[in-house]
């Protein structure tokens, strides 16, 4: 399952319960929808999956916590607002998460079945589904 990160804070848990920050807050919802489509049964959480020796799930983020575009207006970098709608329209971004799939994508064990995205972007949805598909060969 892959998402994008929980920004800046992200970095400060790094030194302590890892396996608490992704996802944080989504859970329930991501355990109900994983149960509904057969993922998970019924007494199971996704909260049990994510840790380091899980061999059936992977959770990760398709972006890492320090994205940021340069606001114009500001004359700074945003890390908030529409960073991750922008991103979809923007050439270099495109090409940044291209590479990234390529990379990291490329090469993930044969047994995957299935790729989970989440977003609050259509566009970007769009892009990333588009990404995923070039860089996993299936």
């Amino acid at each position: 399952m892959l998402g994008f990160s929980g920004g800046h804070n992200q970095s400060y848990t790094v030194a302590s319960n890892f396996n608490d920050r992704p996802f944080r807050g989504m859970r329930p919802r991501i355990t109900q929808i994983f149960q509904k489509f057969g993922l998970l049964g019924l007494n199971e959480r996704v909260d049990d999956r994510i840790h380091e020796n899980e061999r059936d799930f992977a959770f990760g983020s398709i972006l890492r916590c320090s994205i940021s575009k340069w606001d114009d207006g500001k004359q700074d970098w945003a890390k908030s607002g529409d960073v991750i709608s922008s991103l979809s329209k923007d050439w270099r971004a495109q090409r940044f998460l291209s590479n990234c799939g390529e990379q990291f994508l490329k090469h993930l064990p044969p047994r995957l079945r299935l790729v989970i995205l989440l977003s609050n972007d259509d566009s970007y949805t769009r892009m990333c589904r588009t990404i995923i598909q070039r860089s996993i060969p299936m």
